[in-house]
């Protein structure tokens, strides 16, 4: 038996010079061959003054599981994933972009794994109903782990970010993508195991005008903690439904 619900609030956090902000909170329950609990954290803080936008997301997902057969619970995820971006509108759909992203994760034995970069971006299609943009970074990364600290690792990676978002009446489907290459290493190993992949993608309808419900899917992808430890798989995923709620 399996129970999933995901509560999407969205808030305001600050009315003024269009800041906007939302919290989402979530919980899943499991029983039968094996139990869980687990909590969804996630929320964003955006400003657009025209020129300048900026965003900051905070993200937090702890989860607890028994072995199969069932028994005493564990932890199984404290995962903490914070990305921020500024960007500059340059003319003809041109943009400058500057990213930032930390991660500390109990799942894949992280401590902390920091970068940041800047790039160029440019709007492919940008019309009533479709936006599809992408942008280019140089994304300098450093990798800690207490695992095995002779292994912690600085990463020069190449980063393409996707987003496409797509409004059909009541319907919207929007999705974002990192996809991040390693370009340098300072220690010499595999494309697939020094490649970073992250997706979120939503599916939501209106309820009512404020209202809407959806599903969303997460995909993330790293390959240096499979590198250092080959009982961490470098693939995990999910979806869940969210009720959203707008002001």
């Amino acid at each position: 038996m399996r129970l999933l619900l995901v509560l999407l609030l969205l808030i305001p956090i600050k009315a003024v010079s269009q800041t906007k902000g939302f919290i989402s909170i979530g919980g899943d329950w499991n029983s039968g061959n094996f139990k869980s609990v687990g909590i969804t954290l996630r929320s964003e803080l955006k400003k657009d003054s025209g020129d300048y936008q900026w965003a900051i997301s905070p993200n937090y997902r702890w989860s607890e599981q028994s072995k199969v057969g069932g028994g005493k619970l564990n932890l199984y995820e404290n995962e903490v994933y914070v990305s921020g971006n500024l960007t500059k509108a340059l003319k003809l759909g041109w943009k400058i972009v500057a990213f930032s992203e930390n991660e500390k994760s109990y799942l894949r034995k992280i401590d902390l794994r920091s970068a940041a970069g800047f790039g160029a971006g440019h709007d492919l299609i940008n019309k009533k109903g479709i936006n599809l943009s992408i942008s280019e970074l140089i994304l300098p990364e450093y990798y800690w782990s207490s695992l095995d600290p002779e292994l912690n690792n600085f990463t020069v990676r190449g980063s393409t970010r996707i987003k496409i978002e797509i409004v059909r009446r009541s319907v919207k489907f929007s999705s974002i993508s990192l996809i991040q290459p390693a370009l340098y290493s300072s220690r010499q190993v595999g494309f697939l195991d020094n490649l970073n992949i992250r997706s979120n993608s939503t599916i939501s309808t209106k309820l009512k005008d404020k209202y809407e419900i959806g599903v969303v899917h997460n995909l993330s992808y790293q390959g240096y903690p499979y590198y250092i430890n080959n009982t961490i798989v470098p693939m995990q995923q999910g979806a869940s439904i969210f009720v959203k709620c707008t002001f």
